[in-house]
C-alpha cells in the first residue's frame, strides 16, 4: 500500500489514471510536490508519450499575496523528467540526481500553489 504525504489534494490528483494521457509539448504541466505545486511547460515528448521532459514556467502572482497567477515559459527554468510508472501515474525527477531525485507527481494544466502554513 502506498504512503500517502503531503497533501491529500496533491496526491488525489496525482492519479492513478485510467490511461496515458495525451500530452503534448506546449502543453502545460504541474509538478505536486508535498504541499506546493509548480506550474511548467512540456518541452519534448517520447514516441510512446511514457517520458516527458518539463522546464519550470516562469510564474508571477496577480497581487501581492494572491493565490491567482500568470505564466509564461521560461527559457532559464529548471528542467525535470516525468515518467509513466507501472502504478499508472507520472513521477518527476531531476535529470542526473545519483539519488534518483523523484520531487514529485505530475498533473496537466499549470496549477502553482504556495502553502503559506509552513
Amino acid at each position: 500500500m502506498a504512503k500517502w504525504y503531503g497533501s491529500l489534494n496533491n496526491r488525489i490528483m496525482e492519479g492513478p489514471f485510467k490511461e496515458l494521457p495525451d500530452i503534448k509539448v506546449g502543453d502545460g504541466a504541474t509538478i505536486t510536490m508535498y504541499s506546493d505545486r509548480q506550474a511548467c511547460t512540456v518541452i519534448a515528448r517520447s514516441a510512446s508519450g511514457k517520458k516527458l521532459t518539463i522546464q519550470r514556467d516562469e510564474v508571477t502572482a496577480t497581487a501581492p499575496g494572491s493565490d491567482e497567477y500568470e505564466y509564461a515559459p521560461d527559457a532559464d527554468g529548471a528542467i525535470f523528467t516525468a515518467r509513466w510508472t507501472s502504478a499508472n501515474r507520472f513521477n518527476v525527477t531531476v535529470p542526473g540526481s545519483p539519488t534518483g531525485g523523484r520531487v514529485g507527481g505530475l498533473i496537466g494544466g499549470r496549477h502553482e500553489y504556495y502553502d503559506r502554513s509552513f
